[in-house]
């Protein structure tokens, strides 16, 4: 599998990118190529285990400059992503 680099951590425009880890093969190359070309992208991969995971969510989801939703059966599926989306349809 073509995994991505870590994900981004900074003070630059980043992308977040919501997807279901049951797709992970098919979204980790995805994501590299977007690094590759000059994205800085931001994937729940990154998180710190000293921070609450739904406060990271939050955090980064409010700071990403474009929000990204990988749409399959898996992530619609998912509650996690769902919430994702949701979060970014309030925040509108």
């Amino acid at each position: 599998m073509d995994r991505p680099h870590a994900s981004y951590k900074g003070d630059e425009p980043y992308v977040f990118v919501s997807y279901s880890h049951k797709e992970t093969a098919r979204v980790h190359p995805q994501l590299r190529w977007r690094q590759e070309t000059g994205f800085n992208v931001w994937f729940d991969e990154g998180t710190e285990a000293s921070i609450g995971w739904t406060e990271a969510l939050a955090g980064a989801i409010e700071g990403a400059r474009l929000f990204i939703f990988f749409v399959t059966p898996a992530s619609v599926e998912s509650q996690n992503c769902r919430n994702e989306v949701r979060s970014v349809v309030v925040r509108g």
